[in-house]
């Protein structure tokens, strides 16, 4: 298919523009075709993953995370330190307790 489209570049030149582009697209679209297909192939050969065995601790117990720190990310401060405030407060809501990255406030 490429050979083709080179023939008709180089060797024959088209007499008519309108019906090369057709052809040249046709032949562009079979070339992405075929690699597709041989994409598809080539990946499905590989050898699938398995799970075989896990581990877990039944004694584990869970701890509870007793703050959460919202940091917000930007350029502008002030709406950082706004939007951190107003996140930090919809958690105390919930009865988290939550602290700023850019509070003054936070206990070392």
């Amino acid at each position: 298919m490429v050979f083709k489209l080179f023939y008709y570049l180089y060797i024959e030149k088209p007499k008519n523009p309108d019906n090369f582009m057709k052809t040249a697209s046709v032949i562009s679209f079979n070339v992405t075709a075929l690699l597709s297909i041989a994409l598809m192939a080539f990946t499905s050969c590989a050898p699938q993953i398995e799970l075989t065995s896990s581990w877990t601790n039944k004694q584990a117990e869970v701890k509870s995370t007793p703050k959460i720190m919202v940091m917000v990310l930007g350029s502008n401060l002030s709406n950082r330190q706004w939007i951190e405030k107003d996140i930090v407060t919809e958690l105390g809501k919930l009865g988290h307790q939550a602290i700023g990255s850019l509070d003054d406030s936070r206990q070392q």
